[in-house]
């Protein structure tokens, strides 16, 4: 079996100039002929942390997303992930609020042991 002749450098040439040509770029075109139609945008949006209907200028720019839009109002990102709230009074709260689990004794098995004095844990197991 014989291999095929290698091509010549003019087709190398044309191959590789082929190769690196620019290519156009293929974009959706509307129908009066111009590049691009941004989407609809409504007068009014939502705001997915406080529930409001709010006119757009109430929301910053972001152009990552569909709209152009935030998806909080201004009000709701000013006050940041934490409602407002520095961290040291959300550690002080957090300080604050019960770390044990309150429990009725009558209905503690280890109280009633304990009330009997006997052991809490029961023996041999």
């Amino acid at each position: 079996m014989t291999t095929p002749p290698a091509p010549g450098p003019d087709v190398v040439r044309a191959i590789v100039a082929e190769a690196q040509a620019p290519r156009p770029r293929t974009r959706p075109r509307a129908s009066d002929g111009s590049r691009y139609t941004p989407a609809p945008r409504p007068a009014e949006k939502r705001c997915r942390r406080c529930g409001a209907l709010k006119p757009r200028s109430d929301y910053w720019n972001n152009v990552d997303r569909a709209d152009g839009l935030q998806d909080w109002c201004k009000p709701c990102k000013r006050r940041g992930p934490r409602g407002g709230v520095s961290p040291a009074k959300l550690a002080a709260r957090r300080a604050l609020e019960p770390t044990t689990i309150l429990h009725d004794p009558a209905d503690c098995l280890h109280c009633a042991r304990m009330a009997l004095g006997g052991p809490s844990r029961p023996e041999g197991g």
